[in-house]
C-alpha cells in the first residue's frame, strides 16, 4: 500500500560563497505498528561573531548544519516510532527542535570563540493521516494549501508581531521593525530551550505544507503560488516549483524549501 505522505525538500544557494546564513533539511517517512507518519524539519543558520571576523564562514556552517540535523534526526526516529494518537504530534514537533537546539548548544559550548553568536530559525512538522503538527522557531515559515488556496500557519517571530501579541495597538506596533527577529534556536541560557510556538490542523487528501527559509519567502509571494503547487506532479516537483522561483529573484542567498502531501 503507498505511503499517505509525499515528501521532498530541496536547499540551495543563489550565490555560493557570499551568504553567511546557509539551509539545512530532513525529511523523513516511517510506518510501524500504528498508522504511518510523515516528518520534516527546515532550518535556517548562520555563524555569528567573532567567528564572521575570523574565520571564513563556509568552514563553520557545515558543522552547524550537521548538528542541527542529528539533533531534530534523533528527535524524529524516537518519537515517530513511539504509539502516540494524533495529539501527541506537538509535543514531537517541540521535542525534535529542542534536540536540535541542544546539539547546536553543545557544539557552542566545545568551541565557544568559533562558535559564538550562532544560531538558527526553524520550522518542523509531523503528521499522521489526519492530523498535522508545526513548529516554529524565528522566521522559517509553513503554509498550508488546499484547494490551491494558501493559508498561512506560521507567525513571524519578529519586534512588531510580539508587539501586537502582547496587546499594543496596531498603530504602535506599526512603529516597531518587520524584520528583526526575537527567537532563534542557540538563544536559551541556563540550560532552558527556546520556547516553540506548535499549531495543529486537520489533514485532507490532496493537503499541501509548504515549509521555506526566510529568505525564500522574501523573495516569492507563497500566497500567490496555490494553484500552480497544487498542479504539481509530486513534492519534488513542488519543491522544485518553489525553489526555482525564489533562485531566480535572490542573490547571495541560502535557500531552503521542504514540501510535504497528502495522497
Amino acid at each position: 500500500m503507498p505511503h499517505p505522505f509525499d515528501i521532498a525538500g530541496l536547499c540551495m544557494e543563489s550565490e555560493p560563497a557570499r551568504s553567511r546564513h546557509r539551509a539545512a533539511m530532513l525529511v523523513t517517512t516511517i510506518e510501524a505498528d500504528h498508522p504511518a507518519r510523515a516528518a520534516g524539519a527546515l532550518f535556517e543558520l548562520w555563524d555569528g561573531p567573532p567567528s564572521w571576523f575570523y574565520v571564513p564562514s563556509l568552514d563553520l556552517q557545515p558543522s552547524l548544519a550537521h548538528a542541527l540535523v542529528k539533533g531534530a534526526d534523533a528527535g524524529f526516529i524516537n518519537a515517530l516510532k513511539t504509539a502516540g494518537g494524533p495529539e501527541a504530534l506537538g509535543a514531537i514537533v517541540r521535542g525534535t527542535l529542542e534536540g536540535a537546539e541542544q546539539r547546536l548548544v553543545a557544539l557552542s559550548a566545545e568551541r565557544d570563540t568559533l562558535y559564538a553568536g550562532s544560531g538558527a530559525m526553524a520550522v518542523a512538522v509531523v503528521a499522521s493521516a489526519e492530523r498535522l503538527a508545526i513548529g516554529w522557531v524565528g522566521m522559517a515559515r509553513a503554509y498550508l494549501v488546499r484547494g490551491g488556496v494558501v493559508e498561512q500557519l506560521t507567525t513571524d517571530h519578529t519586534m512588531r508581531n510580539d508587539a501586537l501579541r502582547g496587546g499594543l495597538g496596531a498603530e504602535i506596533a506599526a512603529q516597531m521593525p518587520a524584520d528583526v527577529q526575537t527567537r532563534v534556536l542557540g538563544m536559551r541560557q541556563s540550560g532552558e530551550s527556546t520556547p516553540v510556538d506548535i499549531v495543529s490542523r486537520d489533514v485532507q487528501p490532496g493537503d499541501w505544507v509548504v515549509m521555506v527559509t526566510q529568505e525564500v519567502h522574501r523573495a516569492v509571494e507563497i500566497a500567490e503560488m496555490g494553484s500552480a503547487i497544487a498542479a504539481a506532479e509530486d513534492a519534488e516537483a513542488a519543491a522544485a516549483l518553489v525553489m526555482g522561483r525564489a533562485l531566480g529573484k535572490s542573490r547571495g542567498h541560502s535557500l531552503g524549501v521542504v514540501v510535504m502531501r497528502r495522497a
